[in-house]
């Protein structure tokens, strides 16, 4: 029983452990058809001087499956 208690405890950020301005290469673009399936959305992406993708912002790819269980999780 008391490892189910430990889990129910509030979980107490650190904080950042470091920061810094980088310099990327924002991009916004248009993605999907504008049906039920693909929706029109904004998709934000940022890319470095070489050419690679470092972190794309999809808002229809943020509710994503998890393979255990079949949770939903955003």
């Amino acid at each position: 029983m008391r490892e189910v208690e430990a889990y129910r405890k509030p979980i107490r950020p650190r904080g950042t452990d470091a920061a810094k301005v980088i310099q990327v290469i924002e991009t916004r673009s248009l993605r999907g058809v504008g049906t039920d399936e693909d929706k029109c959305r904004c998709v934000i992406q940022y890319w470095d001087f070489e050419g690679n993708l470092l972190a794309e912002n999809d808002p229809c790819a943020e509710e994503k499956v998890k393979n255990m269980g079949g949770e939903r999780v955003r």
